[in-house]
C-alpha cells in the first residue's frame, strides 16, 4: 500500500514511500564537508536549513534528540501561525497538504513526518542522537565541530556552522562572555479527548495555583481533541511534569466539558519561554569566529522580543534570517592571529561527583535509580531522553505478562493505579477491542488495567498503563528517593583507573561533562558503559551476527474512543552506530505514515509517536557467568542468585536456520515458542570481564544471544536493576568494587522487598519423566517433552531410543531419530533422509503445531548437519538443485553442507549462486495489525553471504561476494560480510 496524498510540486508533501519496503539509504557525514552544518534541530534549526538547502548549500542538521521540530513534534506546542516568512509557509504547506493543519493548528504527528520529509526533500542530511561537545578552531575560523552521541564522538566538517541548539552550546564553547538572561519560565502542552461540545476556543483559565499559571485552552485538529497549555514559573522537565495533575485536575473542576473526557497524552518536555543566558555581544553572527552564526532565542538582546519569539512560526523565522545572513554576509577573510580552539581532555572537563551513577533512565533504570537513593547514596541518573522509563513509558507498550513480579516493580505498579483516575475520570474503556474491522485493533490499550488471566510464570497480573501515568509516577517516586535526573544526557565515554570505570563521560545540555562515581550502573540497554570501558561483547547471532528486530511503536485513537497502542517488525538496526540508528528512526516513522496516514474524510487514527525504537537487542557482554538458552528450559541453581526470569522465547525471527540447533528444536521442530521457559539470574552475569567498578543492568547484560529472547523483556529488567541498586550501596558504604560484593547480604535486601521470595521461582519448564516412560509417549499425541529429555538424556537415552528406531511405530521412529540427531548419533540418518528426500511438508498428527513452525523436512536439514555425516549429502544436494524450495530451506542446506564439509558441494552451491529466481522477500513478523500490511525485506544477501562462508570454509572463497556488501546500506549485510572475509 503506499500514500501519496498531495501534489508533487510540494517539497516534503510527496509521501511516497511503499509500505512494506525498507529504503536502505545510508550516508557518510564524518566523511565530507559541507557547507553549512547547523547544531540543534528545532524550528530554528529547520528555518536555517530549508533556506539554505534551497538556495543550493549542501547541509547537515544534528539534532540530540530523534526527531526534527521538536517543539511541536515532542513539546506538543501545536500552533503554526500565518507569517510572511517564505520558510514558515513552506511547513505550513507541507503539513496541509496531508491534512495536518487546521487553521493555525497543528497535528504533531503529521509535523513530524512532513519535516522529516522536508529534509529529505531538499537533500538536507540529518543526524539524530547527537549533542554537540567541542569545538575545533584555527586562527579565528571553526574547522569542526565536535558531537557526541552513543558511538562516542566524531568531527563534522563544515565551512560555516550554526548553533540553533537552545542552550546555545556550541556558543559556549567559545569562551564568549555570558550574561544573565531571562527568568526560566517553561510551558507544558497536555491533551484530553472525547470532549463535550460547547466550548469557546482558544480560552484562558488564569492560575490554578501560584506553580501552575497561566492555564489555556486551545483547539485541534481532531474532533473532540482539546490541547491545553500551563506555565511553570522557574521550571524544568522535572517540575513541569511534577505538576502535571494539578494542572488535570485544575482543568476537570474549571471547564465542564472535559471532566469526563480522558487526558490521553502529553507533551515530552515543556517549551522554555525565554532564554536564562544570553551572550554579551548579542546577534546572529559570532564577534570572534566568522563562520560560526547563531540561530536562536538566545541571539536576541530585547527581551520583549524574545518572548514573542517562543512561538513555533517565529523560531522558524530566526532560522530563516540567520540563514540569509549567511548568504549575503562576506567570506571572512583569512588570517594567522585569531584564536584557536581544541577538543578538551577529560581532566579540562568539568566534574560532577556522587556516590552510585546510572546511566541510563528506561525500563531498568528508571527503577534501579529510586532504590539506589532509597539506600542513602547519592544517586545521579543521566538519561538520553526526557523522561523515564523507556519504551513503557515513551510508547504505552508495557502490558507485557512476561517475568516475574515482585520487589520494588510492585510498588511502582501499585502507585500508578493510584494516578489512574487522572487520565481516565468517568471515561472509561473497561475492555481491550479487537474487532477485525477496526483499524488497529489488533494492538492492546491502556484502559484493561488487570488481566484475569496471568501469564503461567508470573504468578500474578500484570499491568497496562498509559504511557504519561509511568513518567509522572517515576518522576515523584524519583523526587521522593532523593535521585538527581538528568535529561538530555548520554553517555559518549569513560574515565578509567587501570581497569576500573571511575567515571562517565557525557554530553549533555548543559555541555560535556565528566561525572565521577564510586560505582556506575550501566542501564543503557546495549552495555554501553561496559563497552567504552573495553568489555569484552557479543554481537547477534553466531551464524550471521544479525540482531533482533527493532519496531517503531505508534498509538492510535480508534473509532471506539480507545487508546490503542500498535507495533510491527520494521526491520533491523545496529544501535550503537548512530548513522544507522537515525536511519532506522526515519524509516520507522515513514512505515507508520504509510499505515495510518491521515486522509480528506477525517480519518485520523494517529495519536502520538514513540520518540524511541522498540530495540529488542544489541551488544552484550561477555561477564564472569554467561547463562545460555538451555538454563531457561534446563533450570540451573546458582549460589549467586538474584533474581528469576520467565518469558517465552520471544524472538522474531523465521530464519532458524540461523539460530543455534536450541531454538530449532524447541521452536522449529517441537512448537514451542509461546511456552513459558526461565530460571535463575546470577549476579555474575552483571559483570564484565577485564573491567571493574561497573555493574551491567540491562539487556546487555552477560548471556548468549539466544538466551537474551526471554531474558530481555521488561519484569527481568526491572529485577536486575533492582539488584544493581542494592548492590552498588554495599559497594559505597564498604568501600568495594562490585566483584567484592558479599551476595548474601544482596540476597537480604532482595528478600526483604519481596524479589527473591521463594514462591517466585519458576518450576522447570519441562517436568522430569522417567526414560523408559519418555520412550513411550514418542508415539502420543504430545510427545515434546519426551524429545526434548531424550535429545538430552546422554547415554542411557541412546539405548532406548535405538530400540524405537527398531520396534516403534512410524511416529515414534521420527521422533526417536530427532532425539538421535540431537546427539549426534548416526543412527537418525535413515528416518532424517528420507523426510528431507520425501519433503515431508504436512505435519502429520502426532507433530505439534505452533507459531514459526516449518515443514518436518526443513527443520531435519539442520538435525542432519548437526550429524555431520557425508551420508546426508546427496539428500542434501537434490535440495539445493530444486527450484520449487523456499528460501530459508536453502540457507539451511547451506548451513548442513558447511557443518558437514565435503568436497562435492561446492560446484552444486557456485550453481545456486547463479540463479536469477530465487524469491527471496522475507516479511517481517506482525505483531499487532492482524497479518495487514507486513515490513518486507529484500534477504538474498543472506542467502549470498551463507554461499560465500561455506564456499570459504571448502577452500574456494569467494571473496567478491562479501567484498560488494561491506558498503550495503544494511547493516546487517555490512557485519556478516566481515565476518566472511575474515574467513
Amino acid at each position: 500500500m503506499t500514500r501519496s496524498l498531495c501534489e508533487d510540486s510540494v517539497p516534503g508533501c510527496n509521501f511516497d514511500h511503499s509500505a512494506g519496503k525498507s529504503s536502505g539509504k545510508s550516508f557518510r557525514p564524518f566523511e565530507r564537508r559541507y557547507d553549512v552544518a547547523i547544531m540543534g534541530g528545532g524550528l530554528c534549526g529547520i528555518g536555517a536549513a530549508l533556506t539554505l538547502a534551497r538556495n543550493g548549500k549542501k547541509v547537515i542538521i544534528c539534532e540530540r534528540r530523534p526527531l526534527l521540530g521538536w517543539e511541536i513534534t515532542a513539546a506538543y506546542t501545536c500552533n503554526l501561525d500565518a507569517s510572511a516568512s517564505a520558510a514558515v509557509h513552506r511547513i505550513r504547506r507541507a503539513i496541509s497538504a496531508v491534512y495536518g493543519l487546521q487553521g493555525d493548528a497543528v497535528d504533531a504527528v503529521v509535523a513530524e513526518v512532513a519535516l522529516d520529509n522536508l529534509a529529505e526533500s531538499y537533500g538536507i542530511d540529518v543526524l539524530l542522537y547527537s549533542t554537540p561537545t567541542d569545538l575545533i578552531a584555527e586562527s579565528g575560523r571553526v574547522t569542526g565541530v565536535v558531537i557526541g552521541n552513543k558511538a562516542g564522538e566524531q568531527v563534522v566538517q563544515a565551512d560555516v556552522y550554526v548553533d540553533a541548539t537552545e542552550e546555545a552550546l556550541v556558543w559556549h564553547l567559545t569562551d564568549m562572555a555570558w550574561g544573565t538572561g531571562d527568568t526560566p519560565h517553561v510551558c507544558q502542552s497536555f491533551f484530553f479527548n472525547r470532549a463535550e461540545p460547547g466550548m469557546d476556543l482558544p480560552s484562558a483559565l488564569g492560575d490554578a495555583s501560584a506553580h501552575v499559571r497561566d492555564v489555556r485552552l486551545y483547539g485541534s485538529v481532531r474532533k473532540g481533541e482539546v490541547r491545553v497549555e500551563y506555565t511553570v514559573p522557574d521550571g524544568s522537565i522535572s517540575r513541569a511534569r511534577l505538576l502535571y495533575p494539578d494542572a488535570v485536575a485544575f482543568v476537570r473542576k474549571t471547564v465542564s466539558q472535559l471532566a469526563d473526557g480522558p487526558a490521553t497524552h502529553e507533551g515530552l518536555e515543556p517549551l522554555p519561554i525565554g532564554a536564562a543566558q544570553l551572550p554579551v555581544e548579542p546577534g546572529s553572527r559570532h564577534a570572534t569566529f566568522q563562520n560560526l552564526y547563531g540561530a536562536g532565542i538566545w541571539a536576541i538582546a530585547d527581551a520583549e522580543e524574545r518572548v514573542r519569539a517562543t512561538q513555533p512560526a517565529k523560531r522558524i523565522e530566526i532560522g530563516e534570517a540567520t540563514a540569509q545572513a549567511i548568504l549575503t554576509a562576506t567570506p571572512p577573510a583569512q588570517s594567522k592571529t585569531g584564536p584557536s580552539k581544541r577538543r578538551r581532555d577529560v581532566a579540562e572537563l568539568p566534574v560532577r561527583e556522587c556516590d552510585v551513577l546510572i546511566v541510563g533512565g528506561g525500563t531498568g533504570g528508571s527503577l534501579g535509580g529510586i532504590v539506589s537513593g532509597r539506600q542513602g547514596v547519592r544517586t545521579i541518573l543521566l538519561e538520553a531522553t526526557t523522561f523515564q522509563g523507556g519504551i513503557a513509558t515513551g510508547s504505552g507498550m508495557n502490558w507485557g505478562g512476561h517475568g516475574v513480579h515482585g520487589g520494588f516493580q510492585d510498588e511502582f505498579h501499585a502507585r500508578i493505579k493510584e494516578v489512574l483516575p487522572l487520565y481516565e475520570a468517568a471515561y472509561s474503556a473497561d475492555k481491550i477491542h479487537r474487532p477485525p474491522d477496526e483499524i488497529g485493533a489488533g494492538g492492546a490499550t491502556y484502559a484493561d488495567l488487570e488481566q484475569t488471566t496471568a501469564a503461567p510464570t508470573s504468578g500474578c497480573p500484570f499491568l497496562a498503563y498509559p504511557a504519561g501515568a509511568g513518567r509522572v509516577v517515576l518522576e515523584s517516586l524519583s523526587a521522593e528517593a532523593g535521585t538527581e535526573r538528568v535529561y538530555g544526557a548520554t553517555a559518549i565515554g569513560v574515565e578509567m583507573n587501570g581497569r576500573r570505570v571511575i567515571g562517565v563521560v557525557a554530553a549533555t545540555p548543559s555541555g560535556k561533562t565528566l561525572y565521577r562515581a564510586k560505582v556506575v550502573i550501566d542501564c543503557t540497554g546495549d552495555a554501553d558503559v561496559a563497552r567504552m570501558a573495553g568489555a569484552p561483547l557479543t554481537i547477534g547471532r553466531d551464524y550471521d551476527g544479525v540482531l533482533h528486530c527493532y519496531s517503531q511503536v505508534c498509538a492510535l485513537f480508534t473509532t471506539r474512543g480507545v487508546v490503542n497502542i500498535t507495533n510491527w517488525d520494521s526491520g533491523f538496526v545496529d544501535p550503537w552506530d548512530i548513522v544507522d540508528l537515525t536511519r532506522a528512526r526515519r524509516e520507522g516513522i515513514r512505515q507508520v505514515w504509510d499505515r495510518f496516514a491521515p486522509d480528506p474524510f477525517g480519518f485520523r487514527p494517529l495519536l502520538y509517536l514513540c520518540p524511541l525504537l522498540g530495540l529488542r537487542g544489541g551488544p552484550q557482554i561477555v561477564g564472569d557467568y554467561v547463562p545460555d538458552f538451555l538454563e531457561g528450559i534446563l533450570p540451573v541453581e546458582f549460589d549467586d542468585c538474584v533474581g528469576y526470569s520467565a518469558a517465552k522465547f520471544d524472538c522474531h525471527s523465521q530464519d532458524f536456520e540461523n539460530h543455534q540447533d536450541g531454538p530449532m528444536l524447541w521452536v522449529w521442530l517441537l512448537g514451542n515458542r509461546e511456552r513459558r521457559m526461565g530460571g535463575q539470574l546470577p549476579y555474575r552475569m552483571m559483570l564484565p570481564k577485564d573491567v571493574d567498578g561497573v555493574l551491567v543492568a540491562c539487556r546487555g547484560a552477560s548471556c548468549t544471544h539466544e538466551h537474551n529472547y526471554q531474558f530481555r523483556t521488561m519484569r527481568n529488567q526491572h529485577r536486575l536493576a533492582e539488584v544493581a541498586a542494592y548492590a552498588a550501596a554495599q559497594c559505597v558504604k564498604r568501600g568495594i568494587t562490585p566483584r567484592q560484593v558479599d551476595v548474601r547480604l544482596v540476597q537480604a535486601e532482595l528478600r526483604k522487598s519481596g524479589a527473591l521470595s521463594e514462591s517466585l521461582k519458576p518450576k522447570p519448564v519441562v517436568p522430569a519423566m522417567p526414560l523408559d516412560q519418555c520412550c513411550e509417549r514418542l508415539a502420543s499425541d504430545d510427545p515434546k517433552d519426551a524429545v526434548w529429555l531424550l535429545a538430552h538424556g546422554g547415554e542411557p537415552a541412546q539405548r532406548l531410543l535405538k530400540e524405537a528406531l527398531k520396534t516403534g511405530e512410524h511416529g515414534a521412529r521420527f521422533w526417536a531419530s530427532v532425539a538421535l540427531a540431537w546427539q549426534r548419533d548416526e543412527a537418525a540418518l535413515p528416518e532424517l533422509v528420507k523426510a528431507v528426500d520425501e519433503r515431508l511438508s504436512k505435519r502429520p498428527d502426532y507433530t505439534p503445531r505452533s507459531r514459526n513452525m516449518v515443514p518436518l523436512w526443513q527443520s531435519c536439514i539442520v538435525l542432519l548437519g548437526r550429524i555431520g555425516s557425508a551420508t546426508a549429502v546427496p539428500a542434501l544436494l537434490d535440495v539445493l538443485a530444486d527450484r520449487t524450495v523456499a528460501f530459508d530451506a536453502l540457507i539451511a542446506t547451506l548451513r548442513a553442507l558447511g557443518r558437514i564439509g565435503d568436497q562435492r558441494a561446492v560446484s552444486p552451491i557456485l550453481e545456486l549462486l547463479k540463479r536469477d529466481d530465487i524469491a527471496c522477500e522475507r516479511k517481517l513478523q506482525i505483531y499487532s495489525l492482524n497479518g495487514r500490511w507486513p515490513q518486507c525485506e529484500d534477504v538474498f544477501w543472506q542467502l549470498e553471504l551463507a554461499a560465500a562462508e561455506i564456499l570459504g570454509r571448502l577452500g574456494h572463497p569467494q571473496r567478491h561476494i562479501a567484498e560488494k556488501y561491506v558498503q550495503s546500506p544494511h547493516s546487517q549485510a555490512r557485519r556478516y560480510a566481515a565476518m566472511v572475509l575474515k574467513i
